[in-house]
């Protein structure tokens, strides 16, 4: 994968988790989804050198895992905060 397709393809990421956080139906299903789609995130980050976006991908993937202890907001948050840095 060129850097070129590494950035193409975060933004396909990014805009298909904000498109589930942002819709706000949390069924296990969605939350396996975003789950994976950070984890993917993550995984082309680290390999392309990008450790903070690697880190806030694993955050949101964490706080997915923890949905009924950090709840919608926090989710919310995280989300936000992933794709300002990327």
């Amino acid at each position: 994968m060129t850097e070129a397709a590494h950035a193409e393809r975060r933004g396909e990421l990014l805009a298909r988790i904000n498109a589930l956080v942002g819709g706000g139906h949390f069924s296990p299903e969605v939350l396996e989804e975003i789950v994976e789609l950070a984890r993917d995130l993550a995984a082309s980050a680290g390999f392309f050198g990008d450790p903070a976006t690697g880190d806030l991908a694993y955050a949101l993937e964490e706080c997915v895992r923890g949905f009924a202890a950090c709840g919608e907001n926090a989710l919310r948050e995280a989300a936000a905060a992933l794709s300002k840095a990327a």
